[in-house]
């Protein structure tokens, strides 16, 4: 049985140009289904981090769910409150991310929460002006 060499290239060079932009090309989880706010406040909140020389989170998808599962609850009941969720948790109301983010900061308890060391992960969740961010 002969083999020919240029179609054994041609589809390997196919099939590695495939593999190199569904690598590239597909978005992470933490871009799937993130609108631009929330890319902008999970931005904001690791370079503050970095700062403050901790690691930057990263996206958790069971944290990411349930913040925006809370989110949209107090965006039907339009009530600002705290869920439950097992970490720590920052609620706020607010247009964009940068004025959220200047508020959080500006609060000692959210503060503390966003640049906490023991946190690996974080998951956000916008509905309307509610924002949520889930920490653990």
């Amino acid at each position: 049985m002969k083999v020919n060499n240029t179609n054994s290239i041609s589809l390997l060079y196919s099939f590695s140009l495939l593999i190199i932009a569904f690598v590239f090309i597909t978005p992470s989880y933490a871009e799937k289904g993130k609108n631009s706010e929330q890319q902008e406040l999970i931005k904001l909140i690791n370079e503050g981090r970095k700062k403050n020389d901790l690691k930057p989170l990263k996206l958790g998808q069971s944290e990411d769910k349930a913040a925006q599962k809370w989110a949209e609850h107090m965006q039907k009941t339009n009530d600002l409150v705290h869920g439950g969720f097992d970490g720590a948790q920052c609620i706020g109301e607010g247009e964009d991310a940068k004025k959220v983010y200047n508020a959080w900061m500006g609060s000692k308890p959210h503060r503390e929460g966003l640049m906490g060391k023991e946190y690996r992960e974080i998951g956000i969740g916008k509905a309307g002006k509610y924002w949520v961010v889930n920490l653990k």
